[in-house]
């Protein structure tokens, strides 16, 4: 499935950047932007047949290693154009993050599931067009805002289940500061 390499994208960044039992006051923040294209053109791949069709998702995913476990938060920005520009602005009071997973290897598919659910929208949102998945060409990257990036983390449970949080992040750690938060052997 496509979906696994993207994931595997992402859970690679996160394994490569932020090693585990990190300060707790640290997170690795990024926007991942997806989108999925029908470019409109017949299978022979040169005769325009429709117009081209987009449907496209952004998230914002904070990953978090003070131990053993991962806790993955999330937040759907698909619509909030305000959210990216603002979300590490001086004043910025918080703002509440869904916890998808906190495992020490689980993570990497539960805390993943919001790439394979936006995979299958896409595809759902093509098929109600009569458009076939094999037409769609997929795209998965950071935002261009220069993500991932490292912050310092205050978290506070928001609700009884333990999977609403409200977040406020930092300003931006610098990454000559950054090793300053990593445990040494």
């Amino acid at each position: 499935m496509e979906s696994v390499n993207y994931e595997n994208f992402i859970t690679s960044t996160v394994e490569s950047f932020l090693p585990r039992f990190t300060d707790p006051k640290i997170c690795l923040s990024m926007v991942v932007r997806m989108s999925w294209t029908d470019h409109g053109y017949d299978e022979d791949g040169n005769t325009k047949v429709r117009e081209e069709r987009r449907f496209s998702k952004a998230f914002f995913v904070i990953f978090h290693r003070p131990n053993n476990y991962t806790r993955v938060l999330i937040k759907d920005v698909s619509d909030d154009r305000v959210f990216i520009r603002t979300r590490f602005q001086k004043g910025v009071k918080g703002f509440e993050m869904k916890q998808v997973s906190n495992h020490d290897s689980c993570w990497r598919s539960d805390g993943m599931q919001w790439v394979f659910k936006s995979f299958c929208e896409a595809w759902d949102h093509f098929e109600e067009l009569g458009i076939e998945g094999r037409d769609i060409d997929p795209y998965v990257g950071y935002d261009l805002s220069g993500d991932p990036k490292f912050h310092e983390i205050e978290m506070k449970q928001i609700d009884e289940d333990g999977y609403l949080y409200n977040v406020k992040i930092g300003e931006k750690i610098e990454m000559a500061d950054v090793g300053k938060y990593m445990t040494t052997y």
